[in-house]
């Protein structure tokens, strides 16, 4: 009988561990994407995609902190972190802005900013600080640390800046 307890007990907590690692699995799988289109000078329009590859539906709200010369730009609210994208088990949920309009926000235009656009402001003229929070059907959360971007007129595309200074040690 004392075995027997002992069995039920640990094949419970064995099932506890593998089905946490498996809900871990699956949300962090989950992934997003920027693709400019082949329109330089036009509208600037980019899909923003986000890969759900797990088995569950995942939540996610997404915040780009958009900035034109250091001033925050509103978009709409699909990338202000006001709405929520429902991305469908094994499916991808994409979306599209413009940069024309975010630079109208403040004002400028394409054509402003390739004739201003430098090697000492390209990393200030138009600027995205990426958050994006996830949750999945089962309420696990995941928010992946913000992540700057910056639009480099030039070559019409967004970059990643991959470094910072911390305090890691």
């Amino acid at each position: 009988m004392i075995a027997l307890i002992f069995y039920t007990f640990d094949t419970h907590a064995i099932a506890q561990i593998n089905q946490k690692k498996w809900e871990r699995e699956n949300i962090l799988k989950t992934t997003y994407f920027m693709e400019e289109t082949n329109d330089k000078g036009g509208e600037g329009r980019i899909l923003f995609g986000i890969n759900n590859p797990s088995t569950l539906l995942i939540r996610a709200k997404v915040r780009c902190n958009f900035m034109v010369y250091n001033v925050p730009v509103e978009y709409n609210d699909d990338f202000n972190g006001k709405n929520t994208w429902y991305i469908f088990p094994q499916q991808i949920s994409q979306g599209w802005y413009e940069i024309n309009r975010l630079l109208n926000n403040r004002g400028k235009t394409i054509e402003d900013m390739c004739q201003e656009y430098s090697d000492n402001n390209r990393d200030k003229q138009l600027t995205m600080d990426l958050e994006i929070e996830f949750i999945d059907e089962l309420e696990n959360p995941r928010k992946l640390p913000s992540r700057k971007h910056y639009f480099a007129f030039n070559d019409w595309r967004w970059i990643p800046v991959l470094t910072k200074k911390d305090d890691w040690a």
